[in-house]
């Protein structure tokens, strides 16, 4: 691993902000560095604002800072379509990392991001739950995930089914494991 990422590492794990400038180096908005700086505060983020500020930027930095910082981490990220997630989600990630420092130590493919080193136990990974389907098997979107570090991202998140949202309750047991949601919340219902 680069030397200088590994000597940055730990002041990295504690400020998302100065991750964002030096490892990807990135210029974020005033809204943006206030959710950066206090990332590390709460297990639970929502981010609710209107078209164009910059909530996919911001999800896909806070990924990239769980994913470079954490021991064997895994991101579960969900978005009521898979083009949200592929052509928007998925193409801020693909950007971000290969402008940063740790674009060498990580892999990136249409539904998935993995260290190089450890693919099947480092990742983050792209999941959609059918609106058509069961509420059952929209439960399943999220379910049977356990690990110390664990993210799920919640992308145009007042468009999931609720189901999908019950698993994701019973798997913040760890310490490390955080839920963000971003979108323009368009129903005043549900999870």
């Amino acid at each position: 691993m680069n030397p200088f990422v590994v000597d940055k590492l730990r002041t990295w794990r504690e400020s998302p902000l100065l991750f964002a400038t030096e490892a990807l180096r990135v210029t974020p908005s005033t809204q943006q560095a206030e959710a950066l700086a206090t990332f590390t505060k709460s297990k639970r983020h929502t981010i609710r604002s209107g078209h164009g500020t910059g909530k996919d930027a911001f999800a896909s930095w806070i990924i990239l800072w769980f994913l470079s910082c954490f021991s064997y981490p895994k991101i579960m990220c969900t978005a009521p379509t898979a083009r949200q997630l592929n052509d928007i989600l998925w193409a801020e990630l693909s950007k971000w990392l290969r402008q940063s420092v740790l674009a060498d130590e990580f892999v990136i493919q249409s539904d998935k991001i993995f260290h190089k080193d450890a693919p099947k136990e480092w990742w983050a990974r792209a999941v959609t739950a059918s609106v058509k389907a069961s509420a059952e098997d929209q439960a399943e979107t999220l379910a049977g995930l356990h690990a110390e570090n664990m993210l799920f991202v919640c992308d145009e998140a007042s468009g999931i089914p609720d189901p999908v949202y019950i698993p994701l309750e019973g798997a913040m047991t760890q310490e490390n494991n955080r839920v963000l949601l971003i979108g323009n919340m368009t129903r005043n219902t549900g999870y």
